[in-house]
């Protein structure tokens, strides 16, 4: 739908004025007129939609408590991203008149304050978390949901109350998702094999060359001259205290040591044991335990978990999310230097000995300082560089390349004839950076030249200097890429072969499992056969994803104790040979029972689908050269 309307612009109308259309009928009484919008410290306007610098600052907050892992240029980005998309849904609120009610207002600040337990955030710790979290008062804050947030959320829940779903959509749904296959499957990878196909000489690399030519030609091949600068975090680059501490403060959430535990454990599976026997074999343990034993020692004799029992039982220190939930919950209840009853998880009993829980704490700026100083000056080392960059690019439009890189004094590279693959080399400066690599490709026509793009520590701009047919690769001119190849070719063959002749082996004896069937080769391990449940094609194992893959043309149609006909998956390193073991036919007399959530869901879907293509066609009347979306931009650094 996407790439009509970028080509179309009668399809972008149609558009949206279906979406005004389809809306209209879904406005309720008592929403209220548009209110005025203050021109105020507007920096970008989107039709009756007004971006000021104080929703910047608010946003730019929420997506950096959210995106605390990502670096500022991508917290940016998506911040800059999320204005825009939320002021075209702000003017299409303001079209249609709606308005957020005191009512509806006071119910999001009481849901807002209300903590997880139940308890009451107070007016000095609301008026508290607010400032430092988004750096504004209270009202600033409440009323930029009244205006902004609330209002585009009660217009995006027209677009889901709008969607319709079909009687033939619903029965496809629940039908696609009631069909259900066991599979018995052994998946290898070409590391797998290895050792079993070295080529140790150019002569065995040279004979699969000949055998295999179509497998070693490169695709249309490119050749790029650019202009690069380095990101540094020298020390000629000055930081004030002042700069160090902005950083600190707005990527707090860098230093926030997150509530962990430190303990040991020892634990007894089931396997081999009933679950009755397992339970009393672990308060054995614990009684022999607290009658004197020392704990690391009654792992050494008795834990099942073989990757610590030597050490005692040592877990080290973790936090939530990193232990199965049982566990994770005792750990954390327990006192400390304590010893807990069994806990059963899925993976048998464990008595866990806690050592100490270490609360959640924020790394002070002096212990961090050093570190806060150097990716500042990386920061100001970048913002240099791209701006000398940026204004290099900018002389392109009326000056030559080359004539431009003399007058800002910057050194041309050329990068050697390299095709649109991973393996290709693009010098040593650009390596095989596949940003580099996509962005060349991405260009039309010779001497067309890329926007400054940032590739780990260069800034670079390239143009398209020339281009070549593809051609045989060899191992003088492309030896590493050439190895690596003949490496995949031969593992890829070898697999191939070995699967089709355990598939034919199978078919000769069904009843046998595939494990059975391979005991001869000891290069395939026990971790290379799995047996699923019933699954469906949302559950699909992952090995089998393809883009292009039907479930149920591809696997559901398939005959019990047959295999599948293609082994290859959706990577040329691995391959799998599958085999249906078992069939559900969908059960249609529980499709009303389902019926609920599949209209959800395909309403949720068709919502999406449509606020998508209207967010791209009101973009493309509102800001189709991108210079709204460049001041914004301009004003989140501008921010720091």
């Amino acid at each position: 739908m996407l790439k009509s309307i970028r080509s179309n612009k009668k399809i972008r109308n149609v558009i949206i004025g279906f979406v005004a259309l389809l809306l209209a009928g879904y406005v309720l009484v008592g929403f209220g007129s548009a209110p005025a919008v203050a021109q105020g410290d507007t920096i970008a306007q989107l039709g009756s939609s007004r971006i000021k610098l104080s929703d910047v600052w608010i946003q730019l907050k929420r997506i950096k408590s959210i995106y605390a892992q990502f670096d500022t240029e991508t917290v940016n980005n998506i911040a800059v991203n999320q204005l825009i998309s939320d002021a075209i849904l702000l003017d299409g609120a303001h079209q249609m008149g709606l308005a957020v009610s005191d009512s509806e207002l006071r119910d999001f600040i009481i849901r807002s304050r209300t903590r997880e337990e139940g308890t009451f955030i107070s007016d000095e710790d609301w008026q508290l978390i607010i400032k430092n979290n988004y750096g504004v008062q209270v009202e600033s804050f409440e009323e930029y949901h009244r205006s902004h947030s609330l209002l585009v959320a009660k217009y995006r829940s027209l677009f889901y109350d709008g969607a319709y779903v079909s009687e033939k959509a619903i029965n496809e749904a629940f039908t696609k998702n009631s069909q259900k296959v066991k599979l018995e499957m052994l998946t290898i990878n070409t590391f797998d094999v290895k050792d079993q196909v070295k080529l140790e000489k150019d002569a065995d690399i040279e004979k699969l060359i000949s055998e295999n030519q179509d497998q070693f030609l490169s695709k249309e091949m490119r050749k790029m001259r650019f202009v690069n600068l380095k990101i540094t975090s020298e020390d000629t680059i000055e930081v004030t205290d002042a700069e160090a501490n902005a950083f600190y403060q707005e990527n707090i959430a860098r230093f926030q040591i997150k509530e962990r535990v430190q303990a040991s454990h020892i634990l007894v599976k089931a396997e081999g044991r009933t679950d009755e026997e397992a339970l009393a074999l672990a308060q054995k343990v614990r009684t022999e335990i607290e009658a004197g034993l020392d704990f690391a020692e009654a792992a050494k004799m008795y834990s099942d978990d073989t990757s610590n029992k030597d050490r005692g039982g040592d877990l080290g220190s973790f936090g939530r999310g990193q232990m199965v939930k049982p566990f994770e919950d005792a750990a954390f209840t327990m006192a400390d230097d304590s010893l807990s009853n069994p806990v059963k998880t899925t993976f048998g009993y464990h008595l866990i000995k806690k050592v100490k829980q270490f609360e959640a704490s924020t790394r002070p700026l002096e212990e961090v300082k050093a570190s806060v100083v150097t990716s500042v000056r990386r920061e100001k080392s970048k913002e240099m560089a791209m701006n000398t960059i940026k204004a290099f690019h900018d002389q392109l439009a009326d000056q030559d390349f080359l004539v431009a890189a003399e007058a800002a004094k910057l050194e041309v590279q050329e990068t050697p004839f390299f095709d649109n693959d991973q393996r290709s080399f693009l010098g040593n400066t650009l390596k095989s950076n596949f940003q580099a690599r996509d962005a060349a490709f991405k260009l039309e026509a010779l001497n067309d030249y890329t926007e400054p793009l940032t590739l780990g520590q260069d800034v670079v701009v390239m143009q398209y200097i020339a281009d070549a047919e593809p051609r045989n690769l060899t191992l003088v001119d492309d030896s590493q890429r050439v190895r690596q190849l003949a490496e995949a070719v031969a593992a890829s063959a070898f697999i191939k072969s070995e699967l089709a002749k355990i598939r034919a082996q199978a078919e000769k004896e069904p009843t046998k499992l595939l494990k059975d069937l391979t005991a001869n080769r000891s290069w395939i391990k026990d971790n290379h056969f799995k047996t699923t449940t019933l699954v469906d094609a949302n559950t699909v194992p992952y090995e089998l994803r393809t883009p292009d893959m039907d479930f149920a043309k591809d696997i559901y149609a398939v005959d019990a104790g047959s295999f599948l006909p293609s082994v290859e998956t959706s990577s040329d390193t691995r391959f799998a040979l599958v085999r249906v073991t078992e069939k559900e036919a969908p059960d249609m007399s529980k499709l009303d029972e389902e019926r609920v959530g599949i209209v959800s869901t395909l309403r949720s879907q068709a919502a999406a689908d449509l606020i998508s293509a209207y967010m791209f066609a009101k973009n493309s009347d509102f800001d189709p050269k991108g210079e709204i979306k460049a001041t914004i931009a301009e004003s989140l650094k501008r921010r720091r």
